[in-house]
């Protein structure tokens, strides 16, 4: 019964969703047929001073951001020679950062404590100037900032309930405008939008006022959702059965993808980068990145080191790179890949 109450909740949603959708610029309908190859799977690329993780790589493909590994500072550092640099401190800002503005400006979390009251501000580094603009003031429950670059909207929820905020430079530095779900849907040319909610996932599409709500049959909660480059699809992990799925919002079918967690889209949409781990049951022995072709599921193992505990992927934009860290170590990785074309892609 919860799984015809799913299959009607996504069939009802594919006729809401999927005029919104075909907005979209499609990067997966420019991809051809191809497959990735592994070029170089462990490239370092930082040699552990300071510890670093989190990796994140900016729209441009000039910089890489990381957290210290006590989550209480940002890090930049150049692609091919800028050694790490420290750019802004503050308590618990590593865990939930993101790039926007076309990497002008990094985003993200910051703790304050309030007698036994754990708050969050909201803030954005400009990265040239180094200025630090607040968002939000102190909040209670504010979930990681998410940055949708297609509508140029920052998004993020406080009590469980959506916070949206354009994001533009001006002569007078950053402006963020608050907005509404329906101002944006009627504003916004394109873009998808997620929020997590009550275990399951709230979705929003450019041009369309009305949230949708997905739940999995099996009662799983929901985590990580990671939106396609052409706003189409959906990745997430569960926390019961397989634990990667994938959620197409223009036909409403959900895919199992086996193992994996934290996953990440390449730019083309072809592919998404994902985690596995091997625990003991009592803690992570050993995790490993994985390649999960979103077309037809196959998979391709980027790193097998049973003795690390590598993490969190970002692509690079050109989608040929992707950095990692290994948490015993400090250090920051890149895998490299080349596209193998059976028909080229269309530009």
């Amino acid at each position: 019964m919860r799984g015809l109450r799913l299959w009607l909740l996504v069939s009802l949603a594919v006729g809401i969703l999927s005029q919104g959708c075909k907005r979209s610029a499609s990067h997966e309908g420019a991809v051809g047929q191809g497959v990735l190859k592994i070029v170089q799977s462990a490239v370092q690329l930082t040699s552990g001073d300071p510890a670093l993780r989190n990796p994140t790589w900016a729209p441009r493909g000039d910089l890489i951001a990381a957290s210290a590994v006590d989550g209480n500072s940002l890090w930049i550092l150049g692609v091919d020679s800028l050694p790490p640099r420290q750019v802004v401190t503050g308590e618990s800002i590593g865990g939930a950062y993101t790039w926007c503005l076309d990497g002008r400006c990094l985003v993200y979390r910051e703790a304050e404590i309030h007698g036994r009251r754990r708050l969050w501000r909201v803030r954005a580094l400009h990265v040239r100037s180094s200025l630090v603009y607040d968002i939000l003031g102190p909040a209670p429950r504010v979930s990681p900032p998410r940055w949708d670059p297609s509508s140029k909207t920052l998004t993020f929820t406080v009590r469980g309930k959506p916070r949206l905020f354009r994001l533009a430079m001006s002569d007078t530095g950053l402006v963020a405008e608050p907005l509404t779900l329906d101002s944006w849907a009627k504003q916004a040319g394109s873009g998808t939008l997620v929020f997590e909610r009550n275990g399951g996932l709230d979705v929003a599409v450019a041009g369309k006022a009305k949230l949708i709500h997905f739940a999995l049959p099996s009662g799983g909660q929901i985590l990580n959702p990671a939106v396609s480059p052409n706003g189409k699809q959906v990745a997430f992990e569960s926390t019961s059965g397989d634990s990667l799925f994938l959620l197409d919002l223009v036909t409403g079918r959900l895919r199992s993808l086996g193992v994996g967690h934290a996953p990440a889209w390449s730019p083309l949409g072809d592919y998404l980068a994902c985690v596995v781990q091997r625990e003991d049951g009592l803690r992570t022995l050993s995790s490993e990145l994985v390649l999960v072709d979103s077309r037809n599921g196959k998979r391709l193992q980027i790193t097998n080191t049973p003795d690390r505990l590598e993490g969190h992927p970002s692509w690079s934009p050109d989608g040929e790179k992707i950095v990692y860290h290994e948490e015993r170590d400090g250090k920051l990785y890149l895998a490299e890949f080349t596209h193998v074309y059976t028909t080229p892609p269309e530009r």
